[in-house]
C-alpha cells in the first residue's frame, strides 16, 4: 500500500518543482544593480581618508614621524544633517607645535598629538579636523579659545592726536576664572566698506554699551600667544560683558567721604571671615538706603548689595538694584 502511494506522489512532487523554478525564472529579471556600500566599507573608507590627510597635513609633513600614526576610535559626531563619525588618530612628531614651522627655533622633543577627524559618511568627504583641540588642521590656523573673567583694567589704545575717523584698538586686561591674566582686543572702525564688513563679522554685546572694570567678561577669539591676547576679529568671535551682584556683610571700620574728589562715600567693612572690603556709594546713586540711625556711623553693621570691582576689591553700590542697609546688631545675609 505505502509504496503504491509513493508511485502517485512523487512524480507529483517532481512537477511542482519544475513549474516552481520556470516562474521564479520567468518572474524576476535578474538583479544587475551595484550594491550599495555597507555602513562598515563606508567606516573603512572614512578611515582610510582621515588617516592620509593627518599624514598629508602641514603638522605631519613637516616633523611627523613615520609609522606613529595611530588609530585610537571612532565617536558619533553630533551632526544631525546627515550620517558623520569622528575619526580619533595619535601621532607623533619630532618638535613641539602645529603647522609648517620653518624658521622657528624649535625644541628637539618628541612630541605626542591628537587629531579629530570629522568625515561625512555618506560622501566620505571631510567635514572639520584639528589637532589637540587648539590647531584647525584645514584651515592651517589656531583654533578660537573661549575664556571668561572680571575685567581689571584697560581700554583705548589708539594714539592721541591721529586721525578721528582710524580704527581704534581697544585691549583689556582680564583676570580668568582659571586665575591667570590675558588680554583681549578687538577693533573699532569707522563708517566704510571694509570697517562694515570687519564689524559683521564679530558681536560686540556690553553691559551699559561699554566695557568697564570690575564687569564679567566672555570672549571667544583667536590667541596669539606671543602677545597673551585673544585677539576678537574673525567670524563667529565675540565679547559680552555683564554684571553679577554681589552681597556682603560686615562691621563698618572706617568712612572716607569725597573720596578722589568725586564725591563718594567709601565704607571699609570688616567681614565675619576676618576679610575687608570696601563699600562705594555715588553721591547720586540710585540705591535703596534704609539706616537704622538715619546715617552711617562706624560700629554699624552694614548689609551693601552693588557691583563687585576686584581690581579694587570694592562693592560699588549705584544701580536701582542696589541696597545698602545698616543695623545695631550682626545679621546673615538671608535677614
Amino acid at each position: 500500500m505505502y509504496k503504491k502511494a509513493l508511485k502517485y506522489v512523487l512524480p507529483l512532487i517532481l512537477a511542482f518543482s519544475i513549474l516552481s523554478l520556470v516562474l521564479s525564472g520567468c518572474g524576476n529579471s535578474p538583479d544587475t544593480s551595484t550594491p550599495s556600500p555597507s555602513p562598515t566599507e563606508n567606516e573603512q573608507a572614512a578611515k582610510l581618508l582621515a588617516q592620509n590627510f593627518i599624514e598629508n597635513s602641514s603638522t605631519f609633513k613637516f616633523d611627523g614621524i613615520e609609522g606613529r600614526v595611530k588609530f585610537i576610535e571612532m565617536k558619533p559626531s553630533p551632526i544631525s544633517a546627515y550620517r558623520s563619525g569622528i575619526f580619533v588618530f595619535d601621532f607623533q612628531t619630532a618638535h613641539p607645535g602645529h603647522g609648517d614651522r620653518t624658521g622657528l627655533v624649535l625644541a628637539q622633543v618628541i612630541t605626542n598629538h591628537q587629531a579629530e577627524i570629522t568625515v561625512n559618511l555618506e560622501n566620505i568627504t571631510i567635514v572639520s579636523a584639528s589637532c589637540d583641540n587648539t590647531w584647525d588642521m584645514l584651515d592651517d590656523k589656531d583654533l578660537p579659545v573661549t575664556i571668561h573673567g572680571v575685567v581689571i583694567s584697560g581700554g583705548d589704545t589708539t594714539q592721541p592726536g591721529g586721525p578721528l575717523d582710524a580704527p581704534r584698538k581697544f585691549v583689556y586686561l582680564v583676570l580668568t576664572d582659571e586665575g591667570y591674566f590675558i588680554n583681549v582686543s578687538y577693533t573699532a572702525y569707522p563708517p566704510s566698506p571694509a570697517g562694515d564688513a570687519a564689524r559683521e563679522k564679530i558681536t560686540l554685546d556690553f553691559y551699559n554699551g561699554q566695557i568697564e572694570v570690575g564687569q564679567e567678561i566672555t570672549v571667544r577669539g583667536t590667541l596669539d600667544k606671543a602677545s597673551n591676547t585673544v585677539i576678537v576679529a574673525e567670524q563667529g568671535d565675540f565679547i559680552t560683558t555683564a554684571v553679577r551682584k554681589t552681597a556682603v556683610l560686615g562691621a563698618v571700620v572706617s568712612i572716607e567721604k569725597d573720596a578722589d574728589k568725586t564725591g563718594q562715600t567709601i565704607y571699609e567693612l570688616l567681614r565675619d571671615d576676618g576679610t575687608f572690603i570696601n563699600i562705594s556709594l555715588s553721591p547720586d546713586a540710585a540705591a535703596a538706603q534704609s539706616l537704622y540711625n538715619q546715617a552711617v556711623r562706624v560700629g554699624d553693621y552694614m548689609k551693601a548689595v552693588g557691583n563687585y570691582d576686584r581690581s579694587t576689591n570694592t562693592v560699588r553700590v549705584d544701580g536701582p538694584d542696589d541696597m545698602i542697609k545698616t543695623y545695631d546688631h550682626r545679621v546673615k545675609l538671608g535677614e
